[in-house]
């Protein structure tokens, strides 16, 4: 209450969505009954309606179970779509590197890294923004 209540106190009329965004839900002690996941599973529905949540984590049923009145939407790391934005993102990085005259590629290497590169990371964007 400490935090839904104050909230509810603010004009909703007008103001922007918000979103809170919690990161690696599965690394907190999702097992505690007086954790994150508890205390999400009984009161994001009681969070104003301009406020919107969004979790981040891998598929613990655990957190599966606990949240599923709220429909989530589950993305996998190896979806077409997402290894697609993916492979975008690595060759046009890489591209951009060859125009910089920072790398000297064939656009056949460019594209034998970028497979390489995809291999590696999994799915995982991650990982291909920090190499």
């Amino acid at each position: 209450q400490l935090l839904i209540a104050p909230l509810h106190k603010l004009r909703a009329e007008g103001r922007p969505k918000v979103a809170l965004l919690i990161d690696a839900l599965d690394e907190t002690d999702f097992k505690n009954p007086k954790g994150i996941v508890n205390l999400l599973r009984h009161k994001v529905r009681d969070l104003p309606s301009w406020i919107a949540v969004a979790v981040s984590s891998r598929p613990e049923l655990e957190i599966k179970t606990a949240l599923a009145r709220y429909q989530p939407v589950c993305i996998d790391c190896n979806e077409a779509n997402n290894l697609h934005d993916i492979r975008l993102f690595v060759r046009y990085q890489l591209e951009q590197q060859q125009k910089l005259r920072r790398i000297n590629m064939t656009k056949a290497n460019i594209e034998h890294a970028v497979e390489s590169i995809m291999a590696k990371a999994s799915g995982m964007f991650l990982f291909v923004k920090n190499i």
